[in-house]
C-alpha cells in the first residue's frame, strides 16, 4: 500500500506483518525452557528487552507468532498461556505457551516456531520417548466363567525398556466384576529393565451374557500407571448360566387298573430342555410318588443338557390303583440358576376299571403269589421267550426271570422276595400282563 507523500506508507493488515521502517530489530527471540516429565512449558521474549542497547536503532519489534507445525510433529499440542491469541500492538515481549504430549503412552515429536515481527525466528524440536509398559497378551480373557463363581487369572506385564521402570499404581478401572488379587502391594514397585510382573486378577460375573457382544459382558481394564503415564490393559469375560426348561405336562396313556405303562412304551418322553449358556447338571427328582413312579435307566442320574440342547426322559411309570385322576407335581434337581427356569413337572393319570387285559385273560394268562415268591403262568406257545420282571412301587427293579424254548405252557418263578406291595410284568412275544401283588 503506498501513498503520494514523501514516504512509503502501510496500513492494517499489511503493516503487522512487516518490520517498521523507523527502528532495526535483527535479534532472533530469546527461549527459555521448563520440561516436567513429557511436557515442556516456554517462554519466549526479545532480546534487546532484557540487554544494553548498542544501536540505538535496534529495538524489539514484539513476538508475531508461535506456530506447531503439524505435518512433522505428531502426538504433542501446543497451548498458549500467556492469551489465546497474539495481537500485533501493544507489542508483546513475553509470551508463554506449553507444548504437551497427547498420548503419553506413545512417542511424540514437535517442531514450533516462534517469530517475532521483524521476521526473524526460532526454530526448534522437542522429543518424548516414554517408559513403555507391555503384557505377554493385549487382552485378558477369562472366557465363560459361570455367574456368581470365582476364576482367577494371572497377567504378566513387562518392561521392555533398558532401564528399570517404576510403578506407581496397579488398578481397575471399574473394580466390580474382578478383583485384584496379589501383584498391586506395594503400591509402588520398580520392575526391572527387561523384567516382569504378575498381577493375579479374579473374575466373578454377576450378569449372563447370551452372546459374545461386548455389551453383555463383564469389561473392565487394569490400569498400570508410571511417573509419566497409564496403561491400560483390557479383560473380559463371559458369564454363562445353565437354566431347566422341563416339560410342564406328562400325560399318562390309559392304563388298566392293576397295570404298569412306561410313557417310552408309547413313544412319548419328557422332554428336559437347557435354554441356558451354560451346561445343565440334572442331579434327581423329588415329589414322586404312587401310582407314579422312576425306572432310573433312561438317562440315569446324574445326566447333563449342553446349552441350547435337550434329553429325553423316558423312565416314567404309571400304575394306577383306582379309576379316579391321580396327579403329582415333580421337582427335578438341577445346577440351573435363572429366573425363568422351570424344573416342575406335572404328571397326570388314570386307570381304566379292568385288572388285567382280556385277551389275555382268554389265553390264560395268571400271575399270582406262593409264600415269598411270584408265579406268572400263561398259554404262550406262539412266544421264544418270556420275561416276568418284578418292581417296587417306586419302579426299582427287584427281579427278573427269563425262560425260552418252552412249551405251549409256561411257569416262571421269582425269587424270594420280603412283605409289601410289588408290580409284576409278564411278557412273552409282542403280549404283555401287568399285576399287582401282595405278599403278606
Amino acid at each position: 500500500v503506498y501513498g503520494f507523500g514523501t514516504f512509503n506508507g502501510y496500513s492494517w493488515p499489511a503493516g503487522s506483518a512487516t518490520r517498521a521502517l523507523d527502528t532495526r530489530d535483527t535479534s532472533k527471540p530469546m527461549v527459555k525452557y521448563d520440561r516436567i516429565n513429557s511436557d515442556v512449558h516456554v517462554t519466549a521474549t526479545e532480546m534487546q528487552r532484557y540487554g544494553a542497547i548498542t544501536d540505538t536503532n535496534q529495538y524489539d519489534q514484539g513476538i508475531f507468532d508461535v506456530v506447531l507445525l503439524d505435518s512433522l510433529s505428531y502426538n504433542y499440542k501446543l497451548t498458549y498461556l500467556t492469551s489465546s491469541e497474539i495481537i500485533p500492538l501493544p507489542r508483546v515481549t513475553e509470551f508463554k505457551f506449553d507444548v504437551n504430549v497427547i498420548d503419553k503412552t506413545k512417542p511424540a515429536y514437535a517442531v514450533f516456531s516462534i517469530l517475532d515481527r521483524a521476521g526473524n525466528y526460532v526454530l526448534d524440536t522437542i522429543a518424548y520417548t516414554p517408559t513403555v509398559i507391555t503384557s505377554e497378551t493385549p487382552l485378558l480373557n477369562f472366557g465363560k466363567v459361570r455367574v456368581g463363581v470365582t476364576k482367577n487369572m494371572s497377567y504378566t506385564i513387562q518392561n521392555p525398556n533398558p532401564k528399570p521402570a517404576l510403578i506407581t499404581d496397579v488398578k481397575l478401572l471399574n473394580n466390580q466384576a474382578y478383583t485384584i488379587v496379589s501383584g498391586n502391594v506395594p503400591k509402588q514397585f520398580s520392575i526391572p529393565a527387561n523384567g516382569k510382573h504378575v498381577v493375579t486378577i479374579s473374575c466373578k460375573p454377576n450378569k449372563e451374557g447370551k452372546t459374545d457382544e461386548d455389551s453383555q459382558l463383564e469389561i473392565d481394564s487394569l490400569l498400570v500407571s508410571t511417573e509419566v503415564a497409564t496403561f491400560s490393559f483390557p479383560l473380559k469375560t463371559r458369564g454363562v448360566v445353565p437354566c431347566a426348561d422341563v416339560e410342564a405336562k406328562w400325560i399318562a396313556p390309559a392304563t388298566v387298573i392293576g397295570d404298569t405303562t412306561y410313557r417310552e412304551s408309547t413313544g412319548f418322553g419328557l422332554l428336559i430342555r437347557n435354554k441356558g449358556t451354560d451346561t445343565l447338571t440334572v442331579t434327581g427328582i423329588d415329589g414322586v410318588k404312587p401310582p407314579f413312579f422312576v425306572r432310573i435307566n433312561t438317562p440315569a442320574f446324574p445326566f447333563v443338557v449342553p446349552p441350547g440342547g435337550d434329553v429325553f426322559f423316558s423312565s416314567i411309570g404309571f400304575a394306577p390303583l383306582k379309576s379316579t385322576p391321580d396327579t403329582v407335581v415333580v421337582q427335578f434337581s438341577t445346577d440351573g440358576a435363572s429366573a425363568t427356569c422351570n424344573a416342575t413337572s406335572t404328571w397326570i393319570g388314570k386307570g381304566t376299571p379292568v385288572s388285567v387285559d382280556e385277551v389275555n385273560q382268554s389265553t390264560g394268562w395268571e400271575i399270582s403269589s406262593s409264600g415269598n415268591t411270584i408265579v406268572a403262568r400263561c398259554e404262550c406257545a406262539d412266544a421264544q421267550a418270556a420275561t416276568l420282571t418284578i418292581y417296587d412301587t417306586i419302579g426299582r427293579i427287584i427281579d427278573v426271570t427269563s425262560a425260552s424254548n418252552f412249551g405251549s405252557q409256561l411257569s416262571l418263578m421269582s425269587g424270594k422276595v420280603g412283605t409289601g406291595v410289588y408290580l409284576a410284568r409278564l411278557s412273552a412275544g409282542a403280549r404283555s400282563m401287568t399285576t399287582i401283588v401282595l405278599i403278606p
